[in-house]
């Protein structure tokens, strides 16, 4: 069943829909299902979805590799009392095409109905078009009905993933007009097999640390305020995947990187950390 709602300008489209593993799914074993996205007839930039999830449905993860969302605003959360699970994040440069990859759920199956059906809700759902003043889409939302058999075990899905998250250049920057004037650190990366798990940052003055076991690691987000505002520690940057691969990127005291980055960089990733605050600003006030 396709539901179009239309927002403000009817020239321009997008189409979300579900890639269940199967039409029809059994109660032994976990279950599937892929979003998709058609942009064909103009360029998207940014994603905020809600999923409303029937009462014998329940996500068990979600992976996201190879999703054309680089930057997440906010990665996918589950609220069980209103039965939704939602996301957002930014496609940097934008993207216009064809059956694009967002996210994949799995969930598991509880006692309930024969048929299950999940659906985007089209009061939380909003896609922005790639243009100065981020008009929003027009959308097409296409839920997916799938039925139950009892007793049917689920094709198993494996991913082999001994593949450590795409490389990736941290930067410290600073700028008077963001994070009062202190030094933060934006980063970002991709895997390409499971999917991006966390991030995780250490700060540890004197010599470069080889064994990376003996920093003490926090969880992070980008961008990241600095506890050493003096520029006089390491910065380590961990990225895993869900399968427990790693990558580390490691910025030098006093980075040279800060003395000699074109200022017009500073400036773009300045806009692109913005973006992030403004899109997670919109996403509050369309859901809340």
């Amino acid at each position: 069943m396709a539901i179009s709602f239309s927002y403000t300008n009817t020239a321009f489209g997008a189409r979300l829909y579900f890639d269940p593993q199967e039409a029809v799914i059994g109660t032994k074993g976990g279950f599937f299902v892929a979003i998709f996205i058609d942009s064909a007839e103009e360029s998207i930039n940014t994603i905020s979805i809600s999923i409303n999830v029937p009462e014998q449905f329940t996500p068990t993860d979600t992976r996201d590799g190879n999703s054309i969302i680089s930057l997440w605003v906010e990665r996918p959360k589950w609220n069980e009392s209103t039965r939704q699970l939602s996301f957002s994040g930014l496609i940097p440069g934008g993207f216009s095409g064809k059956g694009a990859h967002l996210l994949t759920i799995e969930f598991a199956l509880a006692d309930g109905e024969e048929i299950g059906t999940l659906s985007f809700d089209p009061e939380k759902t909003t896609v922005l078009r790639n243009v100065f003043n981020a008009e929003p889409a027009v959308l097409i939302l296409e839920d997916t009905t799938l039925s139950i058999l009892r007793g049917k075990e689920n094709l198993p899905v494996e991913i082999i993933d001994t593949d450590p998250p795409e490389q990736f250049t941290p930067l410290i920057i600073k700028h008077d007009q963001a994070f009062s004037g202190k030094y933060v650190i934006v980063f970002s990366t991709q895997d390409k097999g499971s999917g991006m798990c966390c991030y995780q940052v250490a700060e540890k003055s004197g010599g470069e640390v080889r064994e990376y076991t003996k920093l003490k690691w926090r969880d992070a987000e980008s961008p990241l305020l600095l506890k050493d505002q003096s520029l006089k520690s390491f910065v380590y940057i961990k990225a895993l995947d869900k399968h427990g691969n790693e990558r580390v990127a490691v910025i030098e005291p006093q980075s040279t990187a800060l003395r000699y980055i074109n200022p017009n960089v500073i400036g773009i990733l300045i806009l692109v950390v913005a973006a992030v605050y403004i899109a997670a600003i919109y996403v509050r006030k369309r859901r809340y």
